[in-house]
């Protein structure tokens, strides 16, 4: 009797290495184009010489996506066969005239024509595209909630290890960023943005508080690791500005206060630029055969005992200090230098003129600030008046949620990971609560929150949405 055939699921499950999650298929490795009725993942893992290339189709994940997606690039950072990993958006899928097939961008940096004058390139007549990325779909199930922010927090830190050797590049273009879609910048070593590109949180409109990535922490450090003490001063201004006031930093902003690392302007910015990233990425010397002094000779018998006890890859210590400064070099290059030194910027001159208001106390105080400046017949009224609708659309308490997240991250002790944790605790409760119910239930129509205003949110509720970190 003939035995059954196992499903394809299966047998390629069966064929995944040791501790490898089974997610790791949603975000599939595509190495030639996809026959024509084969699947559309949302997100795929192409190579390109010595760079591997991750696309993000959509402007969401499902939760075993963004695991997938996670593991993947955990994976490739410790590769040292690699140069780079690049992460980009790209346009869903084209079709090859000739032969029917399905294939990702990257067929474009890694195809013959691809290989010509960064002059050439930056007059490609591909026409450019703005995508979006948040990191989630909304509203969540209530059997994913957990599953959908341990994802998400998950790739916000999956290269924070000692392992990673290999740099990863998140060319954010001119796409739209909100929310925990920074976790892609999180994951990531440099973050190539446009002047187009723009950042945004908006939970506190879905009666939310922080996606579990540490934008807590980052939110309260924008700026201080800039020469300038004016500028890291205005931290917890501008952080403010961003999470509760609805700020919208556009590309230059972002790497002018640390949220990016390099800055690409017109024409050049849309799909050219990543396209010749790619391609650029992909024709540098992999991460192990970067060796520009001759290494220590040492005998057989110590050679021996490095290899038997796994330190034999890394005993490279007079070339350490010069691997991947490649990536660095290029990416200074393809952006004219420019990179956190961008000069002031209009967040900055806007946290300056509102800092008094803005590093008040509490948050009542700063509602209160913006009152007594928005009869002010000038920009700093204008200003006032245009915060205090952004307050209004927003959950009072979300608002109140996200500021103590502030306050609490606010301190030399956190990290990125104690206050994704607490961040992951805060969201979970006001899931579960009437405003972000009523948010799905309304829309985008005008949502009815259970408090009229910041002073009717009591503090028993904002510690009770803290759970024991309070």
């Amino acid at each position: 009797m003939a035995s059954k055939a196992k499903p394809i699921t299966s047998l390629l499950r069966a064929k995944l290495p040791p501790n490898t999650p089974p997610s790791v298929l949603t975000v599939p490795f595509v190495n030639n184009p996809l026959p024509p009725d084969s699947p559309r993942p949302n997100a795929v893992v192409c190579p390109a010489g010595t760079c591997h290339s991750a696309y993000l189709f959509e402007p969401h994940l499902a939760p075993d996506e963004t695991s997938g997606l996670s593991h993947r690039l955990q994976i490739m950072s410790r590769n040292k066969s690699l140069s780079s990993v690049l992460i980009s958006f790209a346009e869903k899928y084209y079709v090859d005239n000739n032969e029917g097939t399905y294939t990702p961008r990257s067929s474009y940096a890694n195809s013959k024509e691809a290989q010509f004058s960064r002059m050439s390139a930056a007059l490609s007549p591909e026409p450019p595209h703005q995508l979006s990325f948040e990191g989630y779909r909304h509203p969540i199930p209530p059997e994913d909630r957990a599953r959908t922010l341990d994802a998400l927090s998950n790739l916000a830190l999956c290269t924070h290890d000692p392992r990673t050797k290999i740099p990863v590049v998140f060319a954010a273009g001119n796409a739209t960023i909100s929310d925990g879609g920074y976790a892609l910048s999180l994951c990531s070593h440099y973050t190539v943005c446009s002047a187009s590109a723009t950042y945004r949180v908006t939970n506190p409109r879905r009666g939310l508080s922080f996606d579990p990535i540490g934008l807590s922490f980052v939110l309260t450090r924008l700026g201080v690791d800039d020469d300038d003490d004016v500028l890291s001063d205005l931290s917890l201004a501008m952080g403010r500005m961003v999470s509760l006031g609805g700020y919208e930093m556009s590309g230059t902003e972002m790497v002018g206060v640390g949220m990016g690392t390099h800055l690409v302007y017109p024409p050049g910015d849309g799909d050219e630029m990543v396209n010749l990233l790619e391609y650029e990425l992909g024709n540098l010397t992999s991460f192990e055969s970067q060796v520009f002094l001759e290494r220590p000779r040492v005998t057989q018998a110590e050679a021996t005992y490095r290899k038997q006890n796994a330190i034999w890859d890394d005993d490279d210590l007079v070339n350490q200090k010069y691997k991947n400064q490649t990536v660095h070099e290029l990416l200074r290059d393809m952006t004219d230098g420019v990179s956190s030194k961008v000069g002031e910027v209009d967040i900055v001159t806007i946290a300056a003129m509102l800092k008094d208001t803005l590093e008040r106390e509490s948050l009542e105080g700063v509602i209160e600030g913006f009152k007594e400046l928005q009869d002010n017949d000038n920009r700093l009224g204008r200003l006032a008046k245009d915060f205090l609708t952004k307050f209004e659309e927003r959950s009072p308490l979300a608002l109140a949620a996200v500021d103590k997240l502030l306050m609490k991250a606010n301190d030399n002790s956190e990290s990125l990971e104690s206050c994704a944790a607490r961040e992951k605790t805060v969201l979970m409760n006001l899931i579960k609560g009437k405003d972000y119910k009523n948010w799905v239930a309304n829309g985008l129509e005008k949502v009815e929150w259970t408090h009229q205003s910041i002073n009717e949110v009591s503090s028993d509720e904002i510690d009770e949405l803290f759970g024991d970190d309070i």
